[in-house]
């Protein structure tokens, strides 16, 4: 017998609890210009952005385009010193820059056990990321 692979659409990989996933980076490493990209290496059921800099804001996105407000804002802002909001959001990238001078950040995501995703921007009909 064949049993379908997860996916994206499979619910019960989004009801039972994700595998833990925690990355970041050194205080003062994330820019203006480039954007850093953290790539996870399964679909996530939820992400939190913490922003370690205690001078300045981070902004979070899950496009280059989307980060860097090439298209319109599609990103959203994790003040200083603080954590965002822990977001149920499928994602399989996700993008930091800072607001002005530079930020650390930590990520926490939960993961399930879907590989594929399918490429969310703005041209491939996927509104308000970028």
């Amino acid at each position: 017998m064949q049993y379908p692979r997860p996916h994206h659409g499979s619910t019960s990989e989004f009801q039972v609890s994700g595998f833990p996933f925690v990355t970041g980076s050194a205080a003062g490493e994330v820019g203006t210009s480039n954007p850093v990209k953290v790539t996870f290496p399964y679909v996530t059921q939820f992400i939190q952005v913490s922003n370690i800099d205690a001078d300045d804001g981070l902004f979070v996105g899950f496009t280059e385009n989307g980060i860097k407000g090439t298209e319109s804002s599609h990103r959203y802002f994790v003040p200083k010193n603080s954590a965002g909001p822990t977001i149920p959001v499928k994602c399989k990238e996700v993008f930091f820059l800072a607001a002005a001078n530079t930020v650390g950040f930590t990520v926490v995501a939960g993961l399930t056990n879907v590989k594929d995703f399918p490429a969310v921007t703005g041209s491939n009909g996927f509104e308000g990321v970028g």
